[in-house]
């Protein structure tokens, strides 16, 4: 699965997820999530954060360990935890520089920006902010498989 980051309430997902499962079945989740919370970012790492969520259509990245621990008392046994960041790295890059050159357009991003959509300069920021919050190791993309135990 690779869109449990859009969910609000994970813990029901993960909860039918155990339900459903065969004992000893596996669950794979491929998703993003936050490295750290808000008590121990600063204000422009929140805001940034907060940017490329509303970017890519989450209302918050679930915490790593958060959802970890749900999963666990979800019944489901971590088998793997892998970050992947820097896997998809070079993709997210090629969409910060795109996103560049875009907002180097200027007056004409400004038309383009008023004929499209709110959302279609969300994307760009996103595009732009992904990168860094994964360098900066404050998102993550990660491949987790669970066990039905």
């Amino acid at each position: 699965m690779e869109a449990l980051c859009h969910s609000n309430h994970f813990e029901i997902v993960l909860a039918e997820v155990s339900r459903v499962l065969r004992k000893g079945g596996r669950f794979l989740v491929y998703d993003g999530y936050r490295e750290q919370e808000g008590a121990s970012l600063e204000q422009s790492e929140i805001l940034a954060m907060r940017l490329l969520e509303v970017g890519v259509a989450v209302n918050h990245f679930n915490e790593i360990g958060d959802f970890l621990s749900a999963a666990q008392k979800a019944e489901l046994q971590i088998e793997t935890n892998e970050d992947l960041s820097m896997s998809v790295l070079p993709t997210m890059k090629r969409l910060e520089r795109k996103a560049k050159i875009f907002l180097k357009l200027g007056s004409v991003a400004k038309v383009l920006l008023s004929i499209f959509s709110k959302k279609f300069s969300y994307n760009i920021i996103s595009g732009y902010l992904f990168p860094t919050l994964i360098e900066e190791k404050l998102v993550s993309y990660r491949l987790t498989v669970f066990t039905k135990q």
